[in-house]
């Protein structure tokens, strides 16, 4: 690390107090970026399932029936006959990953954050979306409607 009139040192310092005041705890990035790997890339959407789900049972035990989630025995493979032929590999890796997230993101919210419901609503729909094969065909309707908003604005 290189110092400039221990300017580093100060800033460093300034966090490290700050942290301590306010209860926070300071983390290296690359630790982040590591627990954000472990969490999304280096496990399957199944592993991910069979991880929230007991969660998910504990803080609500009707909430996946209620809510229509009925996930496959072989989620991956479902998915794959669903989504392959028409997005390929590249759609194969964002709809299993976003799989991961809305189902985290539902255990996450129903765990710690029950009051957002409206967030809780939109990962329910968002996963259900992954699941009946309509997921990437919206995402992306979605993204030529925003492209030509966008340049529709620049025309003006």
């Amino acid at each position: 690390m290189v110092e400039y009139d221990g300017f580093q040192k100060r800033v460093k310092k300034a966090v490290e107090e700050f942290a301590d005041k306010n209860g926070l705890q300071i983390i290296e990035s690359d630790k982040f970026f590591d627990g954000i790997k472990k969490l999304y890339h280096d496990c399957s959407l199944t592993q991910v399932i069979e991880e929230e789900t007991p969660r998910i049972n504990y803080a609500d035990p009707d909430f996946l029936e209620r809510n229509g989630i009925e996930v496959p025995a072989n989620v991956e493979v479902a998915l794959f006959d669903m989504y392959y032929d028409k997005h390929g590999e590249k759609g194969m890796k964002k709809v299993l990953h976003s799989g991961k997230v809305w189902y985290r993101q539902i255990s996450y919210l129903l765990n710690e954050h029950p009051e957002c419901k409206e967030d809780l609503e939109q990962a329910v729909t968002e996963f259900k979306e992954v699941l009946d094969g309509t997921y990437l065909d919206i995402y992306y309707a979605e993204l030529d409607l925003a492209w030509q908003e966008q340049k529709q604005d620049l025309q003006e």
